[in-house]
């Protein structure tokens, strides 16, 4: 079916058939269109929509297409037209343009001939000719000799060349042209014991010593041929060719010094750059220099934009000490920020990343490295004391944001049991969602993903059950192994073709992967099973597609927690089709009233052990519901800030798991890096701006972020700063000091150890 073609502009014709052909752009020929159509609505339509009317092939006749049927230019309408009634020709179907005369120039025997005085230009001539009086013309042309333009003119009185070009601009600096400013402004040369440019002096003195007085007009960059009109040295007199030389070598001596100049400064300002970073952005803990310098940067920002969540965790490190000859120091011990450092190897790095809510930032502030794990006494101090430092700096810290380990969840219980301290003591009720830092209230959030990899993987030992819509139901893994063994027999009709063995079988399952998790846990999965489940019910247990029938319970608890995962993780404005639950938060969205009617359903669940027949403690359900409670809470202080709309996503730690992934993939590959290369390749992304915002083959998806708040690239200004000293490390205090002596004389392993460790240290 062909498609409906727009209407003709002309009045009155109904051809539906012919191809059409938009009014010119060509104001003048458009004109002429409008004029023959003869349609006064035409001449009020705006220039950029002239083009959306249209003209039927119909209007014109058929000298204005060539053989393939094209139009023309500068046809013009004549067939049915209200502003034309004539009959077709060449000269109406067509735009003539009027064209320039030309002038010819008067050959020389002609201007010859009409030089002479009047009376010799009649004559009589004999002959076959017509005689006849010659008409003299009404203008005599003239012809000039082409004279060779001139750089400089010579003065009869001194016979001294000087630059004398016309249209000349005022005295100018070289500055101007080369910012290093090695050339001084090139005014005027006398002799040649004058200083042009300081290092060039013996290049100018040999250039000018010919030349008693040169007076520049222009820079020395804008003498050359193009800028005077010229295109050959032919043009150019003797003693202009030998100036031009000249001037076109001394340019040349003076990019070469501008190229000298600008390497020695790039290496020194490199130079400075790298020991500024050294002392800066080395400490562990809180760097006040950060903080400062990031207050400046945040005063500019929007108050809006100032909101933020503070996320933290831990990546493992490589065993190995390492000597830092300018810091003086032994990096690869515990090191939890100014003089706290102690006698232990340290094998863990904790990191604290900050992200915008409003405006997609990330800016990493503090990191610190610890033995296996930060202590919950330790992390408590830390918390406070980044908290304290990002809100002086302007920010707004909403949340707090890790994973369910032990000792997050320990600190983050300290914290909520201080807060309930504060106001017993205060007298006040305990209103409070979140803790208390410095009577400003602080939300902790777990990760989501972490939160359904916890549930998935409880759910590979143990039997879960919960009540859902009033009825009691239980779920097994067992019945995803067989809807998988089911699936695998239908070859190219298998409705859950995503899934393999690393998403299913409990021995192949990667447990660290998200993406394993969520794949399952889809509408596609629950969709397949409940299907097959009911279709079941009719087919003999013995048959190679029958499914347990109590697996539709299992297939409700996948959709339960596909709807939750995308509530919790939702970060589009336009509700997708199909998923509303996978956008932002808003106030006439569905996300607050799911919300409130999961956190029954989960507090019923609990997980069952088959063998032992009792039930078993997962954090993760627990956990699952605080979250859920605090982005509840979370909307309600947004609102009272101005958001339109709350992005889940931005609550996750998905820019700190691909802050790890880009220090492990640093110099090609450093999966395994130790305290010291953490350290460098931190230093490195963080002045870079994170080249990327995801690493290929990381545990988590793009995030939103689009670089980081400040690179802190203005470090590398600072002239004169005092130098950091760090820490030393105490010394280990033992129980008793002869278990440690190395005073037997068959002992030759400890002396020869410490010689090559001493050896290290002191090599230069």
């Amino acid at each position: 079916m062909s498609l409906r073609k727009r209407p003709c502009c002309v009045r009155d014709c109904n051809d539906r058939i012919s191809r059409r052909f938009s009014l010119p752009t060509n104001r003048e020929l458009r004109n002429h269109w409008i004029e023959r159509i003869g349609n006064d609505q035409l001449s009020i339509v705006p220039e950029e929509n002239i083009t959306n009317y249209v003209i039927c092939a119909s209007h014109f006749d058929i000298m204005c297409f060539d053989a393939g049927g094209k139009l023309l230019n500068s046809s013009l309408p004549t067939i049915n037209v209200a502003g034309f009634n004539d009959a077709p020709s060449k000269e109406n179907c067509f735009m003539i343009k009027e064209t320039s005369t030309c002038r010819f120039r008067t050959p020389t025997k002609i201007k010859e001939a009409l030089e002479r005085p009047a009376s010799a230009h009649t004559s009589t001539i004999t002959g076959d000719s017509p005689v006849g009086p010659v008409r003299l013309p009404s203008k005599v042309y003239t012809v000039t000799k082409r004279q060779p333009k001139r750089l400089f003119e010579v003065s009869e009185e001194t016979r001294q060349p000087y630059i004398n070009i016309e249209g000349a601009a005022p005295l100018k600096e070289i500055d101007s042209f080369y910012p290093m400013g090695i050339v001084e402004p090139l005014k005027v040369v006398a002799g040649p014991s004058k200083k042009v440019g300081g290092a060039v002096a013996t290049e100018v003195a040999s250039l000018s010593s010919n030349l008693k007085k040169v007076v520049v007009q222009k820079p020395i960059k804008r003498c050359n041929l193009k800028h005077l009109g010229l295109t050959r040295t032919k043009q150019l007199t003797p003693e202009c060719k030998i100036l031009y030389q000249e001037v076109k070598r001394l340019k040349q001596i003076i990019h070469r010094q501008n190229i000298k100049k600008i390497r020695t400064n790039a290496g020194n300002k490199l130079l400075n750059s790298k020991h500024m970073l050294l002392q800066h952005l080395k400490n562990c803990g809180i760097n006040e220099h950060i903080f400062n310098h990031l207050k400046l940067r945040v005063s500019k920002l929007k108050d809006l934009d100032r909101n933020c969540v503070l996320m933290f965790d831990e990546v493992s490190l490589e065993l190995g000490l390492q000597y830092n000859f300018k810091m003086d120091c032994v990096e690869g011990f515990v090191d939890l920020g100014g003089a706290d450092r102690r006698a232990k190897f340290a094998d863990h790095a904790l990191v604290f990343l900050l992200k915008g809510i409003c405006k997609k930032w990330k800016q990493p502030v503090c990191f610190t490295f610890c033995e296996s794990t930060t202590q919950t006494v330790d992390l408590v101090k830390l918390i406070k004391s980044v908290i304290r430092s990002v809100h002086q700096t302007g920010l707004c810290i909403i949340a707090t944001i890790s994973d369910q380990g032990a000792t997050n969840a320990a600190a983050v219980r300290s914290l909520l049991k201080d807060t309930e301290a504060f106001c017993k003591r205060q007298n006040l009720d305990n209103k409070y969602q979140g803790y208390l830092v410095d009577e400003m209230e602080i939300i902790h959030l777990y990760d989501i993903p972490h939160l359904f990899k916890g549930l998935r993987n409880a759910l590979l030992k143990y039997i879960l059950r919960f009540r859902q819509d009033g009825v009691d139901k239980v779920a097994s893994w067992n019945h995803l192994i067989e809807l998988y063994n089911i699936d695998k027999k239908m070859g190219r009709f298998s409705m859950i073709h995503k899934l393999t063995d690393e998403h299913v079988l409990p021995e192949k399952i990667r447990k660290m992967k998200v993406k394993h998790c969520t794949q399952v846990f889809s509408r596609t999965v629950a969709t397949a099973m409940k299907t097959k489940a009911i279709t079941s019910k009719d087919l003999d247990p013995s048959s190679d597609h029958y499914l347990d029938p109590e697996a539709s319970d299992t297939a409700d608890l996948f959709l339960f927690f596909d709807e939750l995962f995308d509530s919790l993780n939702g970060s589009q404005i336009i509700v997708p089709f199909g998923k509303p639950l996978q956008s932002v938060v808003t106030r006439k969205s569905k996300h607050i009233s799911f919300w409130t009617s999961a956190i029954p359903i989960l507090q019923s669940m609990v997980f069952f052990c088959p063998v032992s027949n009792s039930s078993c403690v997962t954090p993760s359900i627990k956990n699952l519901i605080f979250t859920i409670h605090g982005f509840l809470y979370i909307w309600k202080v947004l609102k009272t800030k101005n958001f339109q709309f709350m992005a889940p996503r931005a609550f996750n730690q998905d820019p700190l798991e691909n802050f790890f992934s880009c220090i492990r993939s640093y110099g090609i590959r450093n999966t395994n890096p130790n305290c010291s290369s953490f350290i460098s390749s931190a230093k490195s992304l963080l002045i870079n701006g994170f080249v990327s915002s995801h690493s290929v083959g990381s545990n988590c998806e793009e995030d939103d972020s689009v670089g980081v708040l400040d690179t802190l690239k203005t470090f590398v200004e600072v002239k004169n700063s005092p130098f950091i000293e760090c820490p030393k490390v105490p010394p280990p205090i033992y129980a008793t000091a002869e278990i440690d002596s190395c005073n037997h004389p068959n002992d030759f392993s400890t002396p020869y150890v410490a010689g090559i460790v001493a050896k290290k240290f002191f090599y230069k």
